[in-house]
């Protein structure tokens, strides 16, 4: 009698522990998700900073009346190319990230759908443009402030060799 109660007493400790190991294993993968998503969403974050940290910079390089302030400019622009460098293939990973989940997302059609699934599919579908549109910008912008950055540093340097040749030719006339 007293060995089956202690058989009852260690498969009731040994369920209880069970139940206990099952509700630990489910809040890990619940914090899981949490975090991927949270991570998820830091990169879009960094991704929308850096698009609009790309669009001032731009903004400054092309803003008319700011001839005065063009060897700063290009300085500046210069120096912040190289660091941007990195959103290129940052942009890339994402955007292989976007097409991975539309090739894998499950698809909501038919009469089976309920309208809870269509508003989800629909709003998921809306993020996933949204951020294909903020990749595009990124990429785009990157190239964009590339080429201006460029062209001031060619027209700076049209400019100064414009200055030696007339200065060179006013020295002839003298």
């Amino acid at each position: 009698m007293v060995k089956r109660n202690r058989i009852d007493d260690i498969e009731t400790f040994r369920r209880k522990n069970q139940e206990e190991e099952a509700l630990v294993r489910d809040a890990m993968e619940e914090v899981k998700g949490s975090l991927s998503r949270l991570v998820m969403a830091l990169e879009w974050g960094a991704l929308a900073l850096v698009v609009a940290a790309e669009g001032i910079l731009l903004l400054f390089a092309t803003f008319p009346g700011s001839h005065k302030f063009v060897k700063g400019i290009v300085a500046v622009l210069r120096s912040a190319l190289q660091p941007l460098l990195s959103i290129v293939p940052f942009a890339l990973f994402l955007l292989l990230d976007l097409y991975w989940k539309y090739e894998n997302h499950p698809r909501c059609e038919g009469p089976s759908c309920t309208i809870v699934e269509r508003e989800h599919h629909a709003k998921s579908q809306m993020k996933s443009q949204r951020n294909l549109l903020l990749v595009i910008a990124a990429l785009f912008l990157y190239w964009v402030l590339y080429r201006v950055t460029a062209m001031l540093v060619r027209i700076d340097h049209l400019q100064r060799k414009t200055k030696i040749q007339k200065d060179g030719d006013d020295e002839d006339s003298d």
